[in-house]
């Protein structure tokens, strides 16, 4: 039995951008926070667990490619989960209340 998840190299691209944007939305939704230099560390440790401990390099081109894509997919996640973190961290400052929202009127003058 052949199964192709992937057509093509655009496809997989695709596919890791979605997963990740929902992962980072799951996790933005637990409270989770994260930040760039985190989202870069996160992903060479991906690439590692992937690659070296999980014996990728055993599979050759396919398991750094893999390896790759494990890496991408993880500094995708987290870097959204960064950028939402520093959006939610705006938004508190600006309303002084955590997890509430105040709205202002337009009085006039």
């Amino acid at each position: 039995m052949e199964h192709d998840s992937i057509a093509d190299l655009a496809d997989a691209h695709d596919k890791i951008g979605r997963y990740a944007e929902a992962s980072a939305a799951r996790l933005l939704a637990e409270g989770k926070r994260s930040s760039i230099s985190k989202a870069v560390l996160r992903s060479v440790w991906a690439y590692m667990n992937s690659y070296v401990f999980k014996l990728g390099f055993l599979d050759g081109s396919t398991g750094a490619m893999v390896a790759a894509y494990s890496a991408s997919y993880t500094y995708q996640k987290w870097a959204l989960v960064a950028l939402g973190s520093e959006t939610k961290s705006a938004e508190e400052s600006r309303t002084g209340v955590k997890g509430k929202s105040v709205r202002f009127r337009n009085r006039p003058g």
